[in-house]
């Protein structure tokens, strides 16, 4: 049922304060005073969860409101039509507190589509889903399976999101992927430039490949820089130390295998 936005005493915000003050008074009679903490946050969650959804749909009764009660200009589509005639209209909007209703105006005219501009206003997506459910849904596919995304979001939205239209709103996030990267300037080398190549040790301690023969020996980036062999604590170049059995107390070293990119 479209609301009254004619009557003179029309509050766009009763139902979301009605509903804050009747959370107020459970949350302030002896049975909630019984519960504990983790029964009250379910309990603040779910009611919470209510208000924000009627505050939300209260907000875009206050927009229909303005809508209906300003004046009315005849709006110019690309097409050309003229629509000189409006009626009232609603649509759900599965927004990520829940369903709303939308009621705004549509222009009409014979054998022409409907032109609705509080859809261009509010940036109303042409299917049942908000902008921020389409969020929702593109930053948990890049990280779970599409079963578990569906999984998270019917707990999170309070209704499930059908697999196929999961599918559908992933996609579309990904479309201009392609478009994206294709406008973006990688960079450049030419053949005076010098190319630096470096590894890690299983210490993690970066080492430089120098200039020479295949198969040249890989010393550190110390010795690299400096032209001069790195010497242990005793004094005696890197790679002459004898090695080690495997499992010794000195082989052993904090942060040995630590991977850095």
């Amino acid at each position: 049922m479209i609301p009254d936005y004619h009557a003179h005493d029309f509050n766009p915000f009763q139902s979301s304060s009605e509903h804050f003050e009747t959370l107020v008074e459970r949350l302030s009679c002896a049975e909630t005073k019984a519960l504990q903490h983790g029964q009250l946050e379910e309990v603040i969650a779910v009611e919470g969860r209510e208000l924000m959804r009627q505050l939300l749909e209260d907000h875009l009764a206050l927009r229909s409101h303005d809508e209906s009660n300003s004046e009315r200009v005849v709006p110019v589509a690309a097409d050309r039509i003229h629509r000189e005639r409006a009626r009232d209209s609603e649509r759900c909007l599965r927004s990520v507190f829940g369903d709303v209703q939308v009621h705004r105006l549509s222009w009409i005219a014979p054998g022409a589509p409907g032109l609705r501009p509080m859809d261009a206003e509010l940036n109303l997506t042409g299917d049942l889903y908000s902008i921020g459910v389409r969020r929702l849904v593109a930053q948990k596919a890049v990280r779970s399976s599409y079963d578990t995304v569906i999984e998270e979001l019917a707990g999170e939205l309070g209704k499930p999101v059908p697999k196929r239209q999961v599918l559908e709103l992933a996609l579309r996030a990904a479309q201009d992927f392609d478009t994206f990267y294709e406008g973006r300037e990688g960079m450049t080398s030419s053949e005076d430039d010098d190319l630096v190549l470096m590894s890690f040790d299983g210490k993690g301690e970066p080492s430089v490949a120098t200039p020479g023969s295949r198969g040249s020996r890989v010393q550190s980036r110390a010795a690299a820089l400096t032209g001069v062999p790195q010497r242990a604590a005793g004094g005696s170049p890197l790679g002459s130390q004898p090695t080690l059995p495997r499992g010794s107390a000195e082989r052993r070293t904090p942060g040995a295998g630590a991977l850095a990119a």
